[in-house]
């Protein structure tokens, strides 16, 4: 009934927006009975239900576990008190029992591109599923048509979700163009094995993620945020190198802040073209690494952590 009013209420069609809830009310007095909220038990197949020591095993995993309200409501209907309620409370539940010090995303329910409620979770969040406004990144949202093609943005971020009924090769389809265009692909997914919306049966999953592991030499899998603190690391990093006495020094920093955006770059770096591998110092962390070569341009390639120490790059003998 959320998606039915939105739809309605989007379209200015309020009257319609009346006679909906009318209707859920009349239903609920004829019934005689009184409604409370009661958390919901959701029993899987596996034969155990979803607690919060179990989304925690997954957060430890390194899986991400995002804020997506409490009740799952339609927000752009929702005044603003009860709107940070639904967003706040999401927040301060999975941090008592997740022990997550910072929530640091959020998918606003319906997938609402809403621009009250989407300045709300900017606020709360730096990283929103629903909105971007990185002006390097052009966002394509699951219900657009189209493919992941900019001329005029550094970065595409393609969203995706397949339903109930969507073919596997249609699917597959999506992580091939994702490696032609190298763009940024986003999967929603919304249910497993007739538990959730448009669920998907796991045995589709399972074939599906095989595909993905299949290719996992062209493509970069990671979580919502990571994928996000990456691409504006990248935009935002300045590098510097210097030769001399034998030896390349590169430092790269960036001034976004460090408690949340704190992962390596990957940085590629000339060498002199008589050089066949080298050594990639960092602090205590060292690599060896190839020579590699494109056209008349010989480099080493090798990830650094911004705002660390200098980037020290060596000639190995032989």
């Amino acid at each position: 009934m959320d998606a039915a009013i939105g739809v309605q209420y989007d379209g200015g069609k309020y009257k319609e927006v009346y006679s909906i809830i009318d209707s859920a009310y009349a239903v609920l007095r004829a019934s005689g009975h009184v409604y409370n909220f009661e958390p919901r038990k959701v029993k899987l197949d596996t034969g155990y239900h979803l607690t919060w020591d179990i989304l925690q095993k997954v957060e430890e995993e390194r899986h991400e576990i995002a804020n997506h309200s409490v009740s799952h409501p339609y927000m752009p209907v929702m005044s603003m008190p009860n709107l940070e309620y639904e967003i706040q409370k999401c927040s301060d539940d999975m941090e008592q029992h997740l022990g997550v010090k910072r929530i640091l995303s959020i998918e606003c329910p319906y997938g609402v591109d809403n621009q009250r409620v989407l300045n709300y979770a900017f606020k709360m969040f730096p990283f929103v599923r629903n909105g971007l406004r990185d002006n390097f990144i052009k966002e394509i949202l699951r219900g657009e048509p189209g493919g992941p093609v900019s001329k005029d943005k550094s970065y595409v971020q393609w969203q995706r979700g397949p339903l109930s009924k969507t073919p596997l090769s249609k699917m597959e389809g999506w992580i091939d163009t994702t490696m032609e265009d190298s763009a940024w692909l986003v999967l929603v997914f919304h249910g497993v094995q007739g538990i959730g919306w448009e669920a998907m049966p796991e045995e589709r999953y399972a074939a599906y993620f095989d595909y993905i592991k299949s290719k996992e030499d062209s493509l970069w899998v990671a979580t919502f945020q990571d994928a996000y603190k990456y691409v504006r690391e990248r935009m935002n990093a300045k590098v510097r190198s210097k030769s001399g006495s034998g030896e390349i020094t590169v430092t790269l920093t960036h001034n976004l802040d460090r408690s949340i955006y704190n992962l390596p770059l990957t940085l590629r770096t000339s060498v002199p073209d008589t050089w066949q591998s080298a050594m990639v110092r960092q602090g205590e962390a060292k690599i060896e690494v190839k020579v590699k070569r494109e056209g008349a341009m010989a480099f080493v390639q090798f990830r650094a952590m911004p705002n660390g120490a200098k980037i020290v790059i060596t000639k190995v003998a032989g």
